[in-house]
């Protein structure tokens, strides 16, 4: 009789494990990710995490890691920090389930030198010029100009040469001119102040050119470096 009634009891047991563990399951099968998808930039963060169907974080562990820790690193929370401009795919591991999402850590210099062009050309579209396109032999250029002026601020090389020195020999340009700023700490104001000045002024809006190439870049001390090269091909 012992034996039936601990027989019994066993086998609720295991009806009862096998219950909690079926509804375990069941309920890993209903959580997901908050994200599948995330843009930062360098040096920024982004917050992961493993929701329940309610919406809210889950309470078990989770095992995060990042394909590419040197593009972006992610911490046993679920924060993901942006180390350098690239993409890498974060994983996490619940229970029996994986979960991923796709970082890409942008560099905010580069949107910043992007952003100029757009100001350039709304300048210039108050007088009725065309919009000048981006130029990557440029761009080149004014990347060189602008670690060059974070060193020292002056309008020729370091070597004392033409700022023009630093335009591919192989980019078939006629005419071009320089514009550098410091400090300023957006496009918006950057374009502002060119603007503001006469000379520089009619440089954004010569006619005659159809090509840009701009740069930002952070100085050791800490301030903004901007650069534009107008040209025509």
């Amino acid at each position: 009789m012992k034996r039936k009634i601990l027989g019994q009891i066993l086998m609720m047991c295991c009806l009862c494990m096998l219950l909690v563990l079926g509804m375990h399951t069941e309920a890993q099968a209903k959580t997901r990710i908050n994200k599948t998808s995330a843009k930062i930039y360098i040096h920024d963060t982004e917050d992961l995490r493993i929701l329940d169907s309610s919406g809210n974080v889950v309470s078990g562990y989770v095992k995060w890691t990042s394909s590419k820790p040197n593009v972006a690193y992610v911490d046993i929370y679920g924060r993901v920090y942006g180390v350098k401009a690239g993409t890498t795919t974060i994983t996490a591991k619940y229970g029996n389930r994986t979960y991923r999402c796709t970082v890409t850590v942008s560099n905010m210099q580069d949107v910043y030198a992007s952003r100029l062009v757009h100001y350039i050309n709304y300048e210039r579209a108050k007088y009725g010029l065309p919009p000048l396109q981006k130029e990557t032999e440029l761009n080149k250029a004014a990347e060189k100009r602008s670690k060059e002026i974070a060193v020292r601020f002056r309008t020729t090389r370091l070597n004392n040469s033409s700022p023009f020195s630093a335009i591919s020999v192989h980019y078939p340009w006629k005419k071009a001119s320089q514009l550098i700023a410091r400090k300023y700490l957006t496009p918006k104001a950057t374009v502002e102040a060119w603007s503001k000045n006469k000379s520089q002024h009619a440089i954004i809006c010569k006619s005659g050119y159809n090509k840009v190439g701009t740069a930002c870049y952070m100085g050791k001390d800490g301030h903004l470096y901007w650069v534009a090269f107008l040209a025509k091909k």
